[in-house]
């Protein structure tokens, strides 16, 4: 008979822990389960060690093959695999004690995805363990629904899950070899896109154990945010494909919220690896800013919309430093919420300081209701539409507020059918060169990034 679960395990180069390893599987391994093992030419004493251990095992089988990198190693067992189910590990994983005798019983759900709890345990003796509910889904798309909501179901490692070895074959699906990083992600995308059913289980599969300070957070990675990029696009469109009862607004969110975590995780690389910051600051910039005007554009400007924050003191400098030499110069400026702790409306506080500036009263217009960017739109195209003869606008908002200002401003008629510019002004925090630099500054263009679009 054909056994019930296939678990594959690539090895390459891990003579120190190989053992421990292999035994947490040894210990356990029921009859009806089968232990493929790929050695992925080793130059250590690995080798010597699984035959060792595994030689003569009526469920276990050895390939030695050539180096082929984690993927290919993974692809050759399962070329060999048998089972039912397939499930994987890595050679610095150990499988709980009793994990297969407990994960028996739920097989008999013949679900197409099992997913699993893991615990990792750090360089310095820390654990932390990721866990999941006991939970059924019968359809794959309440599953999609409920991660889209959520954001949480353990989905990137292939080393906590059971697949249908039917499903994977079927497809002829297998893991890319020419991807370097993110390959474990792409296969279970594509995975899930095959599947009906899906269950999770409060059981813990297997202990990670950070064995080296070498790892994907620690080594430089070329072109590292275009692969993240690649992997955001691949997992939005796996769950978005699949959801079916996430509304338009949900999924925009959940868009949104999952760039911002790939753009946070890069950033965050920046202070170990100078050639990341290099390479990546560009593509990350033109996300968080969009294409920005050049401020040369601005001198056949007829008016400017200032669009209020509750810092918006450097918004109205830009400006001013931008209408100032033409005498006739409007301005509109649009907020109703409080200004930093004064008593004064955003809008408010900008015609002061216009004022101040000696702007005549004749050439500033106050909307003070706008509470957020789309009424500050709508709210100062009425007061626009006034004005025959202006034939150019330019909005002055946040550098990191351009792209969202640009696609809400779509939705006003007023700006489509006049020539519209959009003008970044930089505060201390959030300047294209500096953002990522505090933790004000980022958190600032994360929350950005986190609002639907």
């Amino acid at each position: 008979m054909s056994p019930t679960l296939s678990i594959i395990l690539p090895v390459y180069n891990c003579e120190a822990y190989i053992k421990e390893s292999l035994f947490s599987v040894l210990s356990q391994l029921p009859p009806d389960h089968e232990l493929i093992v790929v050695d992925d030419g080793s130059s250590d004493n690995s080798p010597e060690i699984i035959s060792l251990y595994c030689e003569e095992r009526e469920n276990v089988r050895i390939c030695f093959c050539e180096h082929k990198g984690a993927s290919g190693a993974r692809n050759v067992g399962l070329d060999m695999a048998r089972g039912k189910y397939t499930a994987f590990m890595d050679c610095d994983d150990s499988i709980f004690e009793g994990f297969f005798g407990r994960s028996r019983p739920l097989l008999e759900k013949d679900c197409d995805l099992y997913i699993f709890g893991i615990e990792r345990i750090y360089l310095s003796g820390i654990s932390e363990q990721w866990t999941l509910t006991d939970k059924d889904y019968p359809d794959t798309a309440l599953f999609a629904d409920e991660y889209i909501r959520t954001k949480r179901s353990l989905i990137y490692s292939n080393c906590n899950k059971f697949y249908r070895r039917q499903i994977i074959e079927r497809a002829g699906l297998r893991f890319d070899e020419d991807t370097d990083f993110g390959e474990d992600r792409i296969f279970n995308y594509k995975y899930l896109k095959l599947c009906k059913n899906v269950s999770t289980s409060s059981l813990m599969m297997l202990k990670y154990i950070q064995r080296s300070g070498e790892s994907m957070s620690t080594r430089y990675i070329p072109q590292y945010f275009e692969k993240v990029l690649k992997l955001h696009k691949a997992k939005t469109d796996c769950f978005l494909s699949l959801a079916k009862n996430t509304p338009d607004e949900g999924k925009n969110a959940f868009c949104a919220y999952d760039l911002s975590r790939e753009v946070e995780n890069t950033v965050e690389r920046f202070a170990a690896h100078g050639n990341e910051k290099r390479e990546n600051l560009p593509l990350i910039n033109r996300i968080v800013f969009g294409e920005c005007e050049d401020e040369a554009r601005s001198e056949n400007i007829d008016m400017l919309i200032v669009l209020g924050s509750r810092n918006c003191g450097y918004r109205i400098e830009y400006a001013y430093n931008i209408g100032h030499c033409k005498r006739d110069m409007l301005y509109i400026v649009s907020g109703g919420n409080k200004y930093m702790d004064t008593d004064l409306t955003e809008a408010e506080f900008m015609a002061d300081y216009l004022k101040k500036k000696n702007i005549s009263e004749k050439q500033i217009l106050t909307e003070n209701i706008a509470c957020d960017t789309e009424e500050n739109l709508k709210l100062s195209a009425k007061i626009a539409a006034n004005f025959e003869n202006v034939k150019t606008i330019g909005i002055v908002t946040a550098g990191f507020h351009i792209p969202r200002t640009k696609y809400l401003a779509k939705g006003v008629s007023f700006f489509c059918e006049k020539r519209t510019i959009f003008l970044p002004a930089y505060g201390a925090d959030t300047s294209p060169e500096n953002w990522f630099e505090s933790q004000k500054g980022r958190n600032i263009i994360l929350e950005e990034l986190r609002k639907k679009r």
